[in-house]
């Protein structure tokens, strides 16, 4: 298993469909990126564990101490990207109204910026995990300057923000996300980014956590 540390981060779209664009020299030789080879849990000291999401060809790497996966595919019009990252709520009591906000927070700068259009946020409690809300967010970027100025990108930000059963302060996010140029049909990995967030398991924070737990439901 291996450790990696988290901090509040915002999803930096802009950088995406470098990637995709030249996936075996701009992207995966920066930044330290590895390719996956085992899907064994990253453990987080603030008590949470994340496998890689599902799937080939995808590289990991830790940037300002956020887990970061990026998968190589060999299109120019579509792109994907994982992240993990871990949150400090300011209060023990989360609720899903707390957690609405969270979410609205760290999407704003896509949410309250004219660069990017038609946007759709819909935010969710999630229904098989307790303490955790999901959300997705669509919108369109009109100035992406990885592209021609006449192209579009189609962005879709999908992701889960829960707090620690024992811990409720302590918090964590796992998102990821899909661009499409210009509504291209082209296929999507999605299931594997899916799979990114079921992959999340809160383990126990004290010995006698788990026997905690069941007494409350």
């Amino acid at each position: 298993m291996r450790l990696f540390s988290l901090l509040l981060a915002l999803f930096v779209s802009s950088q995406l469909l470098a990637c995709a664009s030249s996936p075996d020299t701009a992207c995966l030789t920066c930044a330290d990126y590895h390719k996956v080879y085992d899907r064994f849990p990253r453990m987080s000291p603030m008590g949470f564990e994340v496998k890689p999401p599902a799937g080939k060809a995808w590289f990991e790497a830790l940037i300002d101490n956020e887990l970061v996966y990026r998968k190589k595919v060999g299109k120019t019009d579509y792109a994907i990207l994982s992240k993990a990252s871990q949150l400090v709520f300011s209060s023990s009591e989360v609720s899903f109204a707390s957690l609405q906000k969270v979410i609205r927070q760290r999407q704003s700068e896509f949410l309250n910026n004219r660069r990017y259009k038609n946007q759709s946020l819909d935010i969710r409690e999630a229904e098989d995990r307790e303490g955790c809300a999901r959300y997705s967010l669509r919108y369109d970027d009109y100035g992406n300057e990885r592209v021609s100025s006449r192209s579009v990108v189609h962005v879709v930000n999908r992701g889960l923000v829960c707090s620690h059963p024992d811990m409720p302060q302590n918090g964590i996010e796992l998102s990821y996300q899909e661009q499409r140029l210009n509504n291209a049909k082209s296929v999507s990995f999605s299931k594997e980014g899916e799979a990114f967030l079921n992959s999340l398991v809160a383990r126990p924070l004290y010995a006698d956590a788990s026997s905690r737990r069941a007494s409350r439901r």
